[in-house]
């Protein structure tokens, strides 16, 4: 019998399946997620709405017929993850949320002053999102730039719906550093789950795609599911 872990990866607005490639685990498959106009599913019409993409991460999962699983989402994905274990009749075995503030807590203006070309094209370069050649290249502008503002829109027009606490095990992930989340709101995020771990990582928002920080996820992943 396969002794196989199943990870599903969904990835912050604007993100696609690929910044996943580098996670590796033995005995673990890393399934990343592409939402709807995202990365390999770049010519499918994006979401309209967060049900929508919430419909769209379970339908991928439920596809894979997975035996168990658990799901790992950032930023935005991470409140995804936690509304598609919500919706999903066979519950993940973990669930990691990580760079993401309770959805409760979630300061949907904020997500709205992106909706202003200048303002994301600003926050893009600050947080090193594209490279000068990208900024002016036609796939950035007819494809990336507009899914990428499509995902902040849906953010924007998120609107909480309070929800039973979840008998799954939550591992929450986050950072001082990232002056994107609100750190002092993540330990609310044990009203959301019997069981609640925090773990602190170091770096800005981004900080999965820094190659000590994936080790230090991958360990921490690997040291959950596997106990």
């Amino acid at each position: 019998m396969s002794t196989e872990k199943t990870v599903f990866l969904l990835p912050f607005a604007g993100g696609s399946s690929l910044i996943y490639n580098q996670w590796q685990l033995d005995h673990f498959r890393f399934h990343g997620i592409d939402y709807s106009g995202h990365g390999f599913r770049y010519q499918e019409p994006a979401a309209q709405d967060m049900e929508e993409l919430v419909n769209d991460v379970i339908q991928q999962i439920e596809s894979v017929h997975p035996a168990c699983f658990s799901l790992f989402g950032h930023s935005m994905g991470g409140l995804l993850a936690w509304l598609v274990a919500q919706k999903l009749k066979k519950k993940p075995d973990v669930l990691f949320v990580s760079a993401c503030e309770p959805p409760e807590c979630l300061d949907v203006k904020r997500y709205g002053k992106y909706l202003n070309d200048d303002v994301l094209m600003q926050y893009m370069t600050d947080y090193k999102r594209m490279t000068e050649r990208q900024r002016s290249s036609k796939v950035f502008k007819t494809i990336l730039f507009p899914v990428i503002r499509n995902d902040f829109r849906i953010l924007s027009e998120y609107k909480y719906k309070p929800a039973d606490m979840l008998d799954v095990p939550m591992v929450i992930l986050y950072s001082r550093e990232d002056t994107m989340m609100r750190y002092e709101m993540m330990g609310q995020w044990k009203d959301y789950s019997k069981s609640v771990i925090f773990k602190q990582i170091r770096g800005d928002h981004f900080y999965l795609e820094e190659e000590q920080n994936r080790e230090l996820i991958l360990q921490i992943i690997d040291r959950v599911i596997s106990e």
